[in-house]
């Protein structure tokens, strides 16, 4: 139904597509820290006429080979400050230092492969492929690893007819858990060096639970693993815990 209005804008994201690619070249760094520092967020209340303060000189920092677990009620700004390091809000106050040199916050992309798995479980009516990697395509050398993951957090079901991708069955009327399953595979799938969960663990049982975070902490040694979670028990699973 929004087939004509993509079609519309289409030159107008191609065209700024390619110039995004021309003016970023991705400049690889070895991820070694993140620091926040002094960083503010508030926002106008329409409600409340007044200034709502989420984060006040907030000062962190972040280092390779841990994962850390950020905790506090709702609306002291767990979401928020995912979305400022991934550059989804920008920074007003505050800076952000990668391996000690400053930039831009919505900059991260340019120096480091992240990835960022919001609450929204997203996933696009068609195949398990399409899903993690939105691309229809997968090459025999991604295979086995492909299969190894979808195996390990209990999605096997949507790998039938695997040998003939057109036949793969669409992830229509997925449960909750399986659709957020999908998104932390996507999440981990291209390796990144920097992932950023937000309540990646709130529809899944003890179970996959576990599966997620003993994975998490198998891959950690050369990645920044941000997460924000609201169970205490879960605790025991992170390096260091932020409380907002």
């Amino acid at each position: 139904f929004n087939l004509r209005s993509i079609e519309y804008i289409q030159k107008d994201i191609i065209l700024k597509i390619n110039k995004e690619i021309k003016n970023n070249k991705k400049i690889k760094l070895d991820i070694k820290s993140l620091i926040l520092k002094n960083i503010n967020l508030s926002y106008e209340s329409k409600y409340y006429n007044n200034k709502i303060t989420i984060l006040k000189n907030f000062n962190y920092e972040f280092k390779k080979g841990k994962i850390y677990g950020i905790y506090g009620k709702s609306g002291s700004g767990k979401s928020s400050l995912l979305n400022i390091i991934s550059g989804l809000i920008k920074l007003k106050k505050g800076r952000i230092l990668l391996n000690n040199k400053k930039i831009r916050n919505n900059d991260v992309k340019t120096y480091l492969q992240f990835s960022y798995a919001t609450q929204d479980n997203v996933t696009i009516n068609d195949n398990i492929i399409v899903n993690i990697k939105l691309d229809d395509k997968i090459s025999e050398n991604e295979i086995s690893n492909f299969k190894n993951l979808i195996k390990k957090f209990n999605l096997n079901k949507f790998l039938q007819n695997f040998n003939n991708i057109d036949n793969l069955k669409s992830l229509s009327g997925m449960s909750g858990g399986e659709k957020q399953r999908v998104n932390f595979i996507r999440a981990i799938y291209n390796n990144p060096d920097l992932i950023l969960l937000d309540e990646p663990t709130s529809f899944l049982d003890k179970e996959n639970e576990n599966k997620l975070f003993n994975f998490l902490k198998k891959i950690k040694k050369n990645k920044i693993i941000i997460i924000t979670s609201h169970k205490i028990a879960q605790k025991k699973y992170f390096d260091k815990v932020i409380n907002l």
